[in-house]
């Protein structure tokens, strides 16, 4: 299926149930698509495991391939102390200031349910970073370990390759059927973040910008200015990701340079 028939598709289906739903149908459907979310990224680590015999082949082949030996504290490339001042700074922008984090915390009942919802979600965050870094040492030991099952399709230089390995594995290695769970995670990932954001944007020109400035919205109409407001960023979202495609680089690159 050609990216831009899935860019539209993904992009109109979140804007439809945003736009019709609200903040509603955005927490019910994010909160079935982190489901699938999770139990897709499981389902890949186990298959990979699966085919390398154990998780110890897998740790083999990485400690092997030194894939583990970043250094402490570095000034220049990856340091683990790099990578957590990151981190912290990057979640207390996030959990304090994103407005489609703070939404939903006032969505909820009280202050108490307020903080019982951070608390599982930092806890989810966890337990997801961790799933995602277990399936890139997964995949990257197997990949290592059997380069006939892509240097024939791809060419060889599995770095070369990074964006193209993970869709390769679902493609050409996951049995039919579990693949599908796979590209259901994707887009349930994808349709997650657009929801959310046109949701939040949304509000933003209305409460913060709008209303802030004097421009107020004719009394019981903000309902229907909100839905007209989110089909139009829905479009323009969509049509924006239309030119990720063109963008050269590293996917995880390119996605850093966009939201610094």
């Amino acid at each position: 299926i050609p990216i831009g028939t899935i860019i539209t598709a993904v992009g109109l289906v979140a804007t439809l149930y945003t736009t019709v739903g609200g903040i509603r149908a955005d927490i019910i459907a994010d909160t079935w698509e982190t489901a699938v979310l999770f139990l897709g990224g499981l389902t890949t680590i186990v298959v990979a495991v699966v085919l390398m015999n154990g998780p110890s082949s897998i740790l083999k082949v990485i400690l092997q391939q030194r894939h583990l030996d970043i250094p402490l504290l570095s000034i220049e490339g990856t340091s683990v102390v790099g990578v957590l001042l990151w981190a912290f700074v990057l979640d207390i922008y996030v959990f304090g200031s994103d407005q489609a984090m703070v939404q939903r915390a006032f969505c909820t009942r009280s202050l108490g349910e307020a903080r019982k919802g951070m608390l599982v979600n930092f806890a989810g965050s966890f337990a997801f970073e961790t799933i995602l870094a277990l399936i890139g040492f997964s995949l990257f030991a197997y990949f290592t370990a059997h380069p006939e099952t892509w240097v024939p399709y791809l060419g060889a230089g599995l770095k070369s390759h990074a964006d193209k390995m993970f869709p390769f594995f679902i493609s050409h290695i996951m049995p039919v059927g579990l693949s599908g769970l796979i590209i259901a995670s994707f887009l349930a990932a994808a349709m997650s973040s657009v929801d959310s954001g046109i949701n939040s944007s949304v509000t933003v020109l209305h409460i913060d910008i709008l209303e802030r400035f004097g421009f107020h919205v004719h009394t019981g109409a903000p309902v229907a200015f909100a839905k007209k407001m989110s089909l139009l960023f829905g479009v323009l979202a969509t049509a924006g990701a239309w030119f990720i495609p063109m963008m050269k680089g590293n996917l995880l690159q390119v996605t850093a340079s966009i939201g610094g």
